[in-house]
């Protein structure tokens, strides 16, 4: 299935290119989205944005899980 998926996400891409069909342009918020990634094993990360408290708890039960 995951190949299914990257085959037509690749296809797609080729089709964008083929027709001159320009980039979208992002917001500045979606850009420096916070998706609960700044959590390095157990201690916060500042970010420039100042959200040091928000961390996505299941990434770190699976980090903590990972480092075994």
């Amino acid at each position: 299935m995951a190949a299914k998926i990257i085959n037509t996400c690749i296809i797609l891409h080729n089709m964008c290119l083929h027709y001159n069909i320009p980039e979208p342009e992002y917001d500045e918020e979606v850009l420096n989205a916070d998706f609960g990634m700044h959590m390095v094993l157990g201690q916060l990360q500042e970010n420039e944005g100042g959200d040091a408290g928000r961390v996505n708890p299941d990434l770190n039960a699976a980090r903590i899980l990972q480092k075994g």
